[in-house]
């Protein structure tokens, strides 16, 4: 067997075979993102926004942002607190093309006797009565 050469069951292979196989599947996988983009930025101009997941304490959403003064889009991360499982913590992440960003992160729990909700500092993701 020549050096370079991997026997494979019923076939022989060489390095470049294998490098030029992994270069043809990275540019599949490459050119499949790249179509992505437009269909993603036609169904946000149509609905506005576009949540991942369903559960209301763990999904994201992207949204658009269109006010006089802001243009862009916000990304929406909700997920439970772990040591609070009452608790969830959003982060929002503005990119924005026209305006100033605030981005944010704040807790949100529910207390269990009257299933209201409490907001929480972002340090702290608990509801503390006081």
């Amino acid at each position: 067997m020549k050096p370079g050469i991997f026997a494979v069951p019923g076939s022989l292979i060489s390095m470049g075979q294998i490098g030029k196989k992994a270069g043809i599947i990275f540019l599949i996988i490459f050119w499949f993102f790249l179509i992505t983009v437009p269909a993603l930025s036609i169904y946000l101009a149509v609905n506005t926004q576009l949540q991942i997941g369903a559960a209301e304490n763990n999904h994201l959403r992207i949204f658009l942002v269109q006010e006089k003064n802001a243009e862009g889009l916000g990304f929406e991360i909700i997920r439970p607190f772990p040591s609070t499982p009452s608790c969830a913590q959003t982060t929002i992440t503005y990119w924005m093309w026209k305006g100033k960003p605030e981005n944010v992160t704040f807790c949100q729990c529910n207390e269990q006797q009257s299933n209201a909700r409490h907001f929480a500092t972002p340090g702290g993701c608990s509801f503390q009565e006081g």
